[in-house]
Parts: C-alpha cells; sequence; structure tokens
C-alpha cells in the first residue's frame, strides 16, 4: 500500500484547501516580505484610485482622510488578506504589480522612488508571489509569463488550481470589504484631545505678528 506523503511530490494531485492559502498568504504579507513597511509604499500610494479601478472595487480611503504613505499601502495588504479565493488572491496581486508599472513610467519615478530595484519593482512582487506558493508545496497551481519588455522578469502570473470560495468572495468583493486599517484611523485621529486656543475678541482684522503691535483683550477658548 502506497502511502500519500511517500508518493513522489510530482504524483501528487495538488489541492489547495483554504488552510493553505492561508499560510501562503502569511508568508507574503508579513513584514518582511511584501508588505514590509514603506518598500513599495511609494508605488502604492501614488494615484491609488488606479490600484481599485484595476480590481473593479470601491476606492474605501474617504477624500477627507490623510493617510501616510505605509498607511495607504496596508489597505491594500489588508484586501489581499482577506481575499478568500486563490483565483481572485493571484488577480488581486497581478493588479498591485500592473499598478507598480503603471506608477513606474511616470516622469522621474524612479529617480525620486526610495528603496527601488533597479526599475523591476513590479516583476520582483510577483516574484515574491510565486515564490510563497513554492514556499508551501503549491508551486504547481500557478504559471507565470515573461514579461515582453524583459525575459528575465515576470509579466504575469495565472492561477490554475481549484477555485474555492468563487462565490463567496464575489459576495465579499461587492458587500462585505471595509477596511479595518481605515476605521481604525478614523476613530484614532476622531479621539485625539481637542487643542485649546486663543482667539483675539473685538478684532476685525488679522495679526502678524511679531511686528503689529495692538492692545487687544483675549479670551480663553
Amino acid at each position: 500500500m502506497v502511502i500519500f506523503s511517500e508518493l513522489p511530490r510530482q504524483d501528487r494531485t495538488i489541492f489547495l484547501a483554504p488552510i493553505d492559502l492561508q499560510k501562503i498568504k502569511n508568508h507574503l504579507l508579513s513584514s518582511y516580505s511584501i508588505a514590509e513597511p514603506g518598500r513599495f509604499s511609494y508605488y502604492l500610494d501614488k494615484d491609488q484610485e488606479h490600484f481599485w479601478r484595476l480590481i473593479s472595487e470601491k476606492y474605501p480611503i474617504p477624500n477627507n482622510l490623510k493617510l501616510s504613505l505605509v498607511e495607504k499601502a496596508n489597505v491594500v495588504w489588508e484586501r489581499l488578506e482577506k481575499e478568500p479565493s486563490p483565483r481572485r488572491f493571484i488577480e488581486l496581486c497581478q493588479a498591485v504589480a500592473d499598478h507598480i508599472c503603471y506608477v513606474s513610467y511616470w516622469p522621474a519615478t524612479e529617480r525620486d522612488a526610495p528603496n527601488r530595484y533597479g526599475g523591476d519593482s513590479h516583476s520582483i512582487l510577483l516574484w515574491e508571489v510565486r515564490d510563497a506558493f513554492i514556499e508551501h508545496g503549491f508551486d504547481s497551481l500557478i504559471q507565470s509569463e515573461r514579461s515582453d519588455l524583459n525575459v528575465r522578469m515576470i509579466g504575469k502570473l495565472i492561477y490554475i488550481g481549484n477555485n474555492f470560495g468563487q462565490e463567496e468572495s464575489e459576495q465579499f468583493i461587492a458587500n462585505v470589504f471595509r477596511s479595518e486599517v481605515v476605521d481604525t484611523i478614523i476613530v484614532t485621529q476622531s479621539q485625539k484631545p481637542i487643542k485649546k486656543h486663543w482667539y483675539w475678541s473685538r478684532l476685525g482684522f488679522k495679526i502678524k505678528p511679531p511686528f503689529a503691535e495692538i492692545s487687544v483683550e483675549a479670551d480663553k477658548k
């Protein structure tokens, strides 16, 4: 009797279970991988609405909310982490890479971007996605296509494995996703103490100190 674990790797029937996808996401989105603070933040901060259009989802950051580069990138990583469908997960990773490629063609981007990787940041991200699948023994579930610009780079990743959770993924995309990163920042900013300030009473014009010498009555608010 042949035990499954003793079969040669290439002869096994590879099946990606939800727990396996979670392991891959944990590996890929750890603080020392693609989600390392600041690594791809420069690209994800630029015209991030473009990324959400690529994946046909609503932009989750309110227009009046100010986020740092890393915080905006974390919203994207959060979206990837919450994706239940492996096929859709690869599509989201591809969209991140495509957005990086899109931004990298902006004038002077490669000169200004911190921590850049030889202009190949989009391909490097896809290599790391592929490596995460390899690390957990599921590299046969994705195919890579070389870039038209450089054969050493990956231009596209395609998921060819089982597609559990497709219906749940569609419902999630349409109705469920709400960024906890954004919600936390909103709550934190709303709880900041209101600083007391001075205002000038019975004053009908602006003062430009230290040149203005004017006697007024000051009230504390």
